[in-house]
């Protein structure tokens, strides 16, 4: 699990930031220790927010900034209903505002955002070429794609995931393209609106270079006007290695260290 505690490296240096900076200045307004104590118990509860219930990490991130503004306000040494309500009214906006979807990713980054990850695997270059590429199958590598088929188009396929019946009934369209047979491809996201309609769009290549019978696998992702919380949230998760981590411990058929593959098996646990 320390591949998984080293992916979310920024969400802890942040939570951990936020809660020392909480106690001290809970300390310094001279409030009760128990206050402090409970801004610093954020950090292990955090912690073991990542090992075994990886969906509250973003609430515990905003509760731990939360503690932190709220801390720093308290400092002003300031009485009165009126205050408190300002002051939790304030702390509503900064801190839990944002994470609505409607609210940071109304507004969108005005370049083309690009990230890369890559990673050897201990399987020849054909042997990942049929597991990755997005043929119509019944038998996924990855257990939570119930089965690929084709779409209307000869370049689309319809990937069916497991969990949809969770999630509810939907299905996951990517176009195919830029194939050379082997050694590269590239997907896009087709539940994201176009480039007439404003994006975001989102492209992922895939690179196989083999070597000794082993494969290097380059994963690029490149995403056009991408939403402003979205961007920030993948950023502080190192989205793309984490998934590219799942992808690895899938094909060697190993234990899955990803928080992607947490989050998958818990809807899975709670759906069943």
């Amino acid at each position: 699990m320390a591949l998984r505690f080293w992916r979310q490296r920024r969400r802890i240096l942040l939570v951990t930031l936020a809660a020392l900076a909480a106690a001290g200045l809970l300390q310094n307004a001279g409030h009760p220790p128990h206050w402090a104590i409970a801004a610093l118990a954020l950090i292990p509860l955090f912690l073991l927010a990542i090992l075994f219930r990886p969906q509250l990490r973003l609430f515990l991130t905003k509760t731990a900034v939360a503690a932190a503004l709220f801390s720093a306000l308290s400092t002003l040494a300031v009485d009165g209903y009126i205050t408190t309500i300002l002051v939790a009214s304030f702390l509503l906006l900064v801190v839990f505002l944002p994470s609505q979807l409607w609210f940071l990713d109304g507004f969108r980054l005005p370049w083309i955002s690009v990230s890369q990850a890559r990673k050897r695997i201990a399987l020849d270059r054909e042997t990942v070429w049929q597991k990755l590429f997005p043929a119509p199958r019944e038998d996924h590598f990855d257990p939570a794609v119930a089965a690929i088929s084709q779409g209307v188009d000869p370049d689309v396929f319809t990937f069916f995931y497991a969990t949809n019946s969770y999630y509810g009934d939907r299905k996951i369209q990517t176009r195919v393209f830029d194939v050379d047979d082997g050694a590269t491809f590239k997907l896009r996201d087709l539940s994201l609106p176009d480039v007439d309609d404003g994006g975001p769009v989102s492209v992922l290549g895939h690179d196989l270079q083999g070597k000794d019978g082993q494969t290097i696998l380059t994963l690029t992702e490149g995403i056009w006007r991408q939403g402003i919380w979205t961007a920030w949230n993948g950023w502080l998760d190192d989205y793309l290695r984490d998934h590219m981590d799942r992808t690895a411990a899938l094909m060697h058929d190993k234990p899955d260290p990803s928080i992607k593959g947490q989050v998958l098996r818990d809807a899975l646990t709670i759906k069943d």
